[in-house]
């Protein structure tokens, strides 16, 4: 702000707002492409690492959201309503930092294969991902059946399409 003197006044624009441009910056990526964890199991946490210059620390708390997104898995094979999840990285933390989202299988009696969901970072107001902003994660089923031919069947060579008992176990 201009004040004013013995000889001069301030007139018309006499204050001015200056922006300071932060020249550092911070990313985030999964640590891995890729995760397992079976339906039956416990909610897995999957690694989110920090990338800053070296010697540079967050200031204050900065945040990102990861999302979901179904491949095969449906929003019931897994805790799809709590999507997406805020993950926080705390003042002080720079370079190769980490933090955890996890990813809670929902148990189920289907035999339905593995289903697959990928979680993605999303950009918050300090720190957007970069490299390896994708984690694709497999449920694998833990249902299955196995089909039986029930044995003493006779069936004719020559007797064209025939029945044949089968059973599910």
């Amino acid at each position: 702000a201009i004040v004013d003197g013995t000889v001069l006044t301030g007139s018309g624009q006499t204050t001015n707002t200056v922006t300071i441009v932060d020249a550092d910056s911070a990313t985030v990526a999964f640590q891995l492409a890729a995760a397992t964890v079976g339906e039956d199991a416990a909610a897995t946490n999957l690694t989110l690492v920090l990338r800053t210059a070296a010697g540079n620390t967050l200031e204050n708390n900065a945040t990102i959201q990861v999302s979901a997104s179904n491949g095969t898995a449906e929003n019931t094979d897994y805790d799809w309503g709590s999507f997406p999840k805020t993950v926080t990285f705390t003042a002080g933390q720079g370079n190769g930092g980490t933090q955890t989202v996890s990813l809670d299988p929902a148990s189920d009696t289907l035999v339905e294969g593995n289903e697959t969901v990928t979680l993605a970072i999303v950009n918050g107001t300090l720190l957007t991902g970069s490299g390896q902003t994708t984690n694709l994660v497999t449920i694998t089923d833990a249902d299955s059946v196995t089909v039986i031919v029930d044995a003493g069947q006779t069936v004719l060579e020559d007797g064209g399409p025939q029945n044949v008992t089968v059973r599910l176990t």
